[in-house]
């Protein structure tokens, strides 16, 4: 490189001429020479002297100049080798240096010209002062290429083309997203995990069932009933017949429930006679976390095609809810329920199901060794063209024809609201109840016998309480009908000393004479079979233009007993005239209800004393036919009326 070394003023500049200039570089600090110059050109390096300057190559580095001319010569020291070699053999002015010279060197930065004299700058100094225009670096062009042609890589394109858009994206593969929380409301992904989490809705034609009337779809639907966890979901089966061609009983687990899109249009076939239920909705034992619970069915169709085998069996549930569910042509119970909890049925219909051998109602209910059923309720349901029966409640399993069994955790509570059953092939009856049974309430029925099946030859009753107890029927219309056949004995039959029976408002449309036999002899409305039971008999009529006898029967008519005269005699809570017979005076009643009323209608002569817990205008003698018209609030009884004598 080219080092420039200027001789400034407080050095004596050698008069250049004959002899030679001798300089020698030094490592600064001291040492051996590294480099020697010589102006004869005889060392390695040659030297050139211009204009009082001394030009010559040095290694880059940093050294200490000694100069020497012989002849009284000179000797300079002390001057420092730049680092950096000048551009040029020539010297710039001294006044430039000058003011390089003065120039602080102890901050980061650049020194500079303008043009008009050297200064230094820091660096960010260097960049604000610097403006750049796109050609100063060759750019000029950069901003005229549109949007749509600027260049992208064909690695690039190739990843944006298999993205999809954000609008309407249609996916391939298997994608997947975050699984939300089960209590997230936002709009979020819904992965599998999240809706299996929260409530699955399993498409069943998306699991392997056809729906298309023919297939056999046992394995597909056991393996799609499988597959719900512990949280269970709704197996939707979507418009379509599915086939059962193989005698199986499908499990139903708990919190599922099988759902269609209407009662003929979702439709369950069965093809084939079962020894069990088509369906079973029953747990393990009876015991909390071993229950079936909160499951049912809704919108759906299930065909037996008279074949042998209960469609939905239950034992040891809760919870179950059957909506507009359609039971159809089994021959055999359509629903059973054992130990059965808090569980309904609402528009459901039971039609062409039951059996013919006195053991098969379309539906039954009953108890079990270690609990009862209770709380099941029917709304706007219809049972149509049963045989056995319509809806029976015993506290076990029927084993003789038309005979209920007693036995430990009867069932009760039992209720239907706005229901119909009508049949043209009646065997059995449309009720019939355990002697054990408790709390069955019927409000708004509409009952139609339109005959009996042919070879039944004694009159049948259509509701048959048996020894049950709290019993209410209420809004009742009944239609007889089918001349041809043996007739309806009676609509209600009472063989009971249990209290609390109510029969309100039951409209009777006779169009056959009610009776044991064809032409309607011994026959009415209630038949009071045995007993004594405590039973409200309120608005029980003939339709109007008609009529016919209402009470009859070898027991106990609760509304008009017949009373033996006694020093104290007992009225029942639901009596409305007494017959007293007998001489013997009377001076006390057991105590009633508070505004129990009653009349005592006497068969010859006695006396009833005023005073005690009677409450009499004078003692009252009576004579055959006479009455006498009380009123108790509930200690005493008060006279209203008596006849005149």
């Amino acid at each position: 490189m080219v080092a420039v070394f200027p001789f400034g003023p407080t050095y004596v500049e050698p008069a250049f001429g004959s002899g030679f200039v001798s300089i020698a570089l030094k490592p600064r600090g001291g040492g051996a020479a590294v480099t020697t110059y010589n102006a004869s050109g005889t060392a390695s390096q040659p030297i050139t002297v211009k204009g009082g300057y001394v030009s010559f190559y040095a290694p880059s580095g940093l050294y200490r100049l000694e100069v020497t001319r012989t002849g009284g010569g000179v000797k300079v020291i002390n001057v420092e080798v730049a680092a950096t070699p000048a551009t040029s053999a020539d010297q710039p002015a001294d006044s430039d240096l000058t003011t390089i010279a003065a120039i602080d060197s102890s901050s980061p930065g650049v020194m500079a010209t303008d043009g008009s004299g050297w200064f230094s700058k820091t660096y960010a100094q260097l960049k604000s002062a610097l403006t750049l225009a796109k050609a100063d670096v060759g750019l000029s062009n950069v901003d005229n290429t549109s949007d749509a042609n600027k260049p992208v890589s064909t690695v690039t394109q190739a990843a944006l083309d298999a993205k999809a858009p954000l609008a309407s994206p249609a996916f391939t593969g298997t994608p997947t997203a975050p699984t939300p929380s089960v209590i997230d409301s936002s709009t979020s992904v819904a992965t599998t995990a999240y809706t299996q989490a929260v409530a699955p809705f399993v498409n069943a034609k998306s699991v392997g069932l056809k729906g298309d009337g023919s297939t056999d779809e046992t394995a597909a639907f056991t393996a799609a009933l499988a597959a719900f966890g512990a949280g269970g979901g709704t197996l939707h089966l979507p418009m379509g017949t599915y086939a059962f061609s193989t005698d199986a009983t499908f499990t139903v687990p708990s919190n599922v429930r099988l759902t269609g899109v209407g009662k003929n249009a979702s439709v369950l076939n069965r093809t084939v006679a079962s020894t069990g239920p088509l369906l079973s909705f029953s747990g393990t034992a009876n015991a909390v976390g071993n229950r079936c619970t909160r499951g049912g069915m809704a919108d759906l169709k299930i065909n037996a095609n008279s074949t042998t085998g209960v469609i939905v069996r239950a034992k040891w549930a809760d919870h179950l809810n059957f909506d507009r569910v359609w039971f159809y042509g089994a021959n055999d119970s359509a629903v059973v329920l054992e130990n059965v909890w808090d569980s309904y049925f609402s528009h459901c219909e039971f039609e062409w199901c039951s059996g013919t051998n006195g053991l098969k109602p379309s539906v039954l209910i009953m108890g079990e060794t270690s609990d009862s059923s209770n709380i099941i309720g029917f709304n706007e349901c219809r049972w149509e063209s049963f045989s056995d029966g319509a809806l029976w409640v015993s506290s076990r399993q029927p084993t003789s024809a038309y005979t209920m069994v007693t036995g430990a955790n009867p069932p009760y509570g039992i209720y239907l609201q706005n229901c119909k059953m009508e049949t043209t092939v009646l065997r059995g009856y449309f009720f019939m109840m355990s002697a054990d049974i408790e709390v069955l309430h019927v409000d708004g029925m509409y009952m139609a016998a339109r005959g009996l099946y042919t070879g039944i030859t004694t009159g049948r009753q259509l509701v048959d309480l048996i020894g049950a107890s709290e019993i209410t029927f209420k809004r009742i219309r009944v239609r007889v009908a089918g001349a041809t056949n043996p007739t309806v004995k009676s609509v209600f039959r009472v063989f009971t000393n249990a209290p609390d029976i109510v029969i309100e408002d039951v409209v009777v449309d006779a169009q056959q004479a009610l009776g044991a036999s064809t032409a309607g002899s011994g026959g009415g409305i209630i038949e009071w079979a045995g007993g004594t039971p405590e039973a409200r008999v309120q608005g029980v009529r003939y339709k109007s233009g008609q009529s016919g006898t209402i009470d009859f029967g070898s027991g106990t008519n609760p509304r008009f007993p017949t009373v033996a005269s006694a020093a104290t005699i007992t009225v029942g809570r639901y009596s409305q005239i007494v017959n007293v017979t007998g001489t013997t005076g009377i001076t006390s009643i057991t105590a009633g209800d508070p505004g129990q009323r009653v009349t005592l209608k006497f068969a010859g002569a006695l006396t009833v004393t005023d005073g005690g817990n009677l409450a009499l205008n004078g003692n009252f003698t009576t004579a055959a036919g006479a009455t006498l018209t009380l009123v108790c609030d509930g200690t005493n009884w008060n006279e209203t009326s008596r006849s005149s004598n």
